[in-house]
């Protein structure tokens, strides 16, 4: 664990130093929020309530190691999220403050970033649309530009919005388009050119369906950022992986390098991110300098390809 601890300092640029974690603050794990309440004996317990459920685990310091700590059962009996004995790590730089977590092959799997937001749906529903948001091409030759909250469909600007479910999003896209090809709620599908976009409707007990049909393909076609643009500006927490499939987690993992114009020596990669109009050669990868947000999204991600 000590390599760990190492390895994070040396890639972030963080110094050594005790960081504490005030009590009251909170922290996002790209689905839910907790709330830090350090306790007398030393250790933090983390707590949220998500549908009337307690959630809480302990951060209990490891003895003699500045700002790692392993995770425990907390008092209250809540339901506790990670297994026991995992180890964390707090960071803290500016207005960057993390805890990372790491399996005991010790791989990064999950983030958890301080906030001043406190409502849980805000959260999420930026999160999902930072994922999304992008300009693409659907196959007629129409052009779309998917935003925050309005989206551009052959130049006409349609409001547009996450649908979420008490609080989490649904992996669905609502439309104010009524009269252009995206209206209504949207199955949203990622895709390694794009998105693909099916109607659904909803059923009396609030479930919803795919209509019958054809999705509509959405393809990414800005010629200044790549298809996975979203994973060198915005942190990711690990749980919204899980709807990119390997060849496209690979992808993502090394778009992050390609923007910086890494020389790759796959001759898949070299192919693939030759053919992107942003994508420019550098004559060093050695002089290549990434933020610590794109090195704990490249970890993560390397997880999650495993």
């Amino acid at each position: 664990m000590r390599q760990i601890a190492i390895f994070l300092m040396l890639i972030c640029g963080f110094t050594l130093q005790a960081q504490h974690i005030e009590s009251g603050t909170h922290w996002y794990n790209g689905a839910i929020i907790y709330t830090a309440s350090p306790l007398q004996s030393g250790n933090v317990l983390m707590s949220a309530t998500v549908e009337g459920e307690e959630i809480e685990f302990m951060l209990v310091p490891e003895t003699d190691k500045l700002d790692i700590f392993h995770t425990a059962q907390g008092p209250n009996d809540g339901y506790m999220p990670y297994e026991e004995g995992v180890t964390v790590k707090h960071f803290q730089e500016e207005d960057f403050d993390v805890l990372c977590f790491y399996d005991t092959s010790g791989s990064l799997f999950r983030l958890l970033s301080k906030t001043d937001e406190v409502d849980n749906k805000i959260l999420n529903e930026l999160h999902w649309m930072g994922v999304v948001r992008g300009t693409y091409r659907m196959q007629d030759g129409t052009r779309v530009t998917i935003d925050w909250d309005k989206a551009n469909v052959g130049g006409v600007y349609i409001p547009v919005e996450a649908v979420t479910f008490n609080g989490h999003t649904t992996g669905l896209i609502s439309f104010d388009g009524e009269g252009t090809p995206l209206s209504g709620p949207m199955e949203v599908i990622y895709t390694i050119d794009g998105l693909e976009l099916h109607a659904v409707y909803f059923d009396d007990y609030g479930t919803w369906h795919r209509l019958p049909g054809d999705g509509i393909l959405l393809t990414e076609c800005d010629p200044d950022s790549g298809r996975f643009d979203f994973a060198n500006n915005m942190l990711l927490y690990g749980n919204e992986l899980y709807d990119f499939d390997e060849h496209m987690l690979r992808l993502m993992r090394n778009s992050i390098l390609a923007c910086h114009g890494y020389v790759f020596k796959s001759k898949d990669l070299k192919e693939y991110f030759g053919n992107e109009p942003w994508y420019h050669p550098t004559d060093n990868n050695d002089d290549i300098n990434l933020s610590c947000i794109e090195r704990l999204n490249i970890e993560l991600i390397k997880n999650q390809e495993k």
